[in-house]
């Protein structure tokens, strides 16, 4: 049985300017077994993107569960729904006379049974896979520019959106904007044995959630807005939206207790600082010499 939860909240940013949430989540099912699922993150420069990201998951949601039924290849139909998705929005931008750059949002999008995984990307949100080993796995690579927060949405077109099959039995799916992704897959661990930050990613989806039903779907993401809501996650000052999708009848195994092991933050940022300013450590290192002489 597929399970599923989501949350879409405005950011600590955008309740200070009085903002709405540009974020959007949907979650359908498409046939007995075959799910869809997608987020998009409206871009915050963009003045109708929080109409942008709902028109482009519902208008993908809407086009899938027509085609399902005359296409039998997920990838190809996948590639479709992000056309009309787009065509939606330029439809949308025409009607209203409006520049077409005003609507932008990203989009990543997930047809999930329980044996495979199809997706579509375009932009820098994200999904996260568990597979039943109880391990987790960054599924999408982030999409952005050379420029400094420049981010390939939707309007960028099909030369910009990747899309790929993995053949293998997830237990449950995670789709995040960048917000609460950018958590979830630190830049300090970028280059550790284990990219993710596993204890925030449980916090989401666990062995425990995947015991739950669709009646557990409501208690889930009032934990899921409580946990986002509280002081854990202060930092996070842009719009956040997970939404997880499972497989409830899929059999697991509790991961090993080291993987749990928090990582060692403080060792991590002075990684980091060397990194960036080698000089610094030197001059450390050098004045650190001169005391062990001086003490001699």
């Amino acid at each position: 049985m597929i399970c599923y939860y989501g949350v879409s909240l405005t950011g600590r940013s955008h309740r200070e300017q009085s903002l709405s949430c540009q974020d959007a989540h949907i979650a359908v099912q498409l046939t007995d077994t075959l799910w869809l699922a997608a987020v998009a993150d409206g871009v915050g420069s963009a003045a109708c993107s929080e109409r942008g990201s709902v028109k482009a998951v519902t208008a993908l949601a809407e086009f899938c569960s027509e085609a399902i039924h005359t296409c039998s290849d997920w990838v190809e139909l996948l590639k479709d729904g992000f056309c009309k998705a787009l065509d939606a929005v330029v439809a949308m931008a025409q009607e209203e006379q409006t520049a077409l750059y005003e609507y932008d949002s990203t989009l990543t999008a997930v047809f999930y049974d329980g044996t495979k995984v199809v997706y579509g990307q375009s932009g820098d949100s994200g999904m996260i896979g568990m597979d039943c080993d109880g391990h987790y796995e960054l599924l999408t690579q982030v999409q952005k520019g050379e420029a400094y927060n420049e981010v390939y949405p939707l309007r960028c077109g099909p030369s910009k959106w990747t899309f790929a099959q993995i053949n293998k039995a997830y237990a449950g799916l995670l789709l995040m904007t960048d917000g609460v992704l950018d958590v979830a897959v630190p830049p300090l661990l970028f280059d550790q044995a284990e990219p993710l930050y596993i204890n925030f990613i449980r916090r989401f989806l666990s062995d425990e959630t995947l015991h739950s039903t669709p009646a557990d779907s409501e208690k889930l993401s009032e934990n899921c807005t409580a946990f986002l809501e509280s002081t854990f996650c202060s930092a996070i000052t842009d719009d956040m939206t997970v939404l997880a999708i499972w497989n409830n009848q899929a059999k697991t195994c509790l991961p090993a207790a080291d993987y749990l092991v928090e990582p060692d933050w403080a060792m991590l940022r002075r990684i980091r600082y060397n990194r960036l300013y080698p000089q610094s450590r030197l001059n450390e290192e050098k004045d650190s010499d001169d005391c062990h002489k001086q003490q001699k």
